[in-house]
């Protein structure tokens, strides 16, 4: 079994189980970036909750916020195929 230590979607770190998506460790993605069944979401809705995230946690403006998520998503595994187009 491959364990991944943070989401290959968000970069968010993987301590526990429940961390990842359905508590299922082969899952390389984080439960905020997962739908229901465990499938990713798009890369529209994971830039919002990360944005979300860091304007609700960081206090980060919407502005910076959005700078910022796209900067840490840019550097995930997921979204390789966005950087390559």
């Amino acid at each position: 079994m491959n364990k991944c230590h943070s989401c290959s979607s968000c970069g968010m770190p993987l301590q526990n189980p429940s961390d990842h998506a359905l508590a299922d460790e082969t899952i390389p993605y984080c439960s905020h970036c997962t739908n229901k069944d465990g499938s990713l979401k798009s890369y529209e809705e994971v830039l919002e909750g990360t944005k979300g995230y860091f304007i609700d946690y960081q206090g980060l403006d919407p502005q910076a916020a959005q700078k910022m998520a796209e900067n840490v998503l840019k550097k995930q595994p997921a979204w390789i195929k966005r950087r390559t187009q």
